[in-house]
């Protein structure tokens, strides 16, 4: 799977501290007053995260990206047409996949159509379909999955709600282990708007 390459916001914090020199002579005690009064020691602060909110399906869903995503329609068979949305971080590929169907799937066929999603994906990626489980994300039901291919794992999402069906999708690079937690924070950040 080929993603298009993005340049990434990369956001540091640097904090320097700076010691005076010291001589030779005993410390002295510092009286209490001038204990009070002294500056509090400098804390280390993690990077901020860069991740951003990307809304999607007509506002209806968002989800956490690390850049803005390049998005472009897609023939999804049956006369439906899917908007695909790629973006990537140096370890991990990111897709979001939302196809508006013909109409309201109706809540007891949810399953049913989310089930037909998930097997569909692992058939045209010629994978194995491994750990389904179903999801209840703010009252919007889908399924979460992991494709086994000879390419490695690729994790995804599917949630249904109103017309849309939504599938996003983390792909590792390289190493399975060095992008594991950016595609968890992908996958699972998909939620419903509102």
């Amino acid at each position: 799977m080929k993603f298009p390459t993005l340049t990434a916001l990369l956001a540091t914090t640097s904090l320097c501290a700076c010691l005076s020199a010291c001589n030779d002579s005993q410390p002295t005690a510092t009286p209490a007053a001038a204990q009070k009064d002294a500056a509090p020691a400098a804390k280390l602060e993690a990077p901020k995260d860069t991740w951003k909110d990307f809304a999607f399906a007509d506002g209806g869903f968002s989800i956490k990206v690390p850049a803005d995503p390049t998005c472009q329609p897609q023939d999804a068979g049956s006369g439906l047409t899917a908007t695909v949305c790629t973006t990537e971080t140096e370890k991990t590929g990111l897709m979001i996949t939302s196809t508006p169907l013909p109409g309201v799937v109706p809540p007891e066929n949810v399953a049913k159509v989310a089930a037909g999603a998930m097997n569909g994906a692992a058939k045209n990626m010629q994978g194995e379909l491994i750990n389904p489980t179903d999801v209840d994300v703010g009252g919007v039901k889908g399924k979460d999955f992991v494709v086994k291919t000879a390419q490695g794992e690729l994790h995804s999402r599917i949630l249904i709600k109103g017309k849309y069906l939504i599938q996003v999708m983390g792909v590792p690079k390289a190493d399975p282990e060095a992008s594991k937690a950016e595609v968890e924070k992908f996958v699972t950040s998909l939620k419903p708007a509102g």
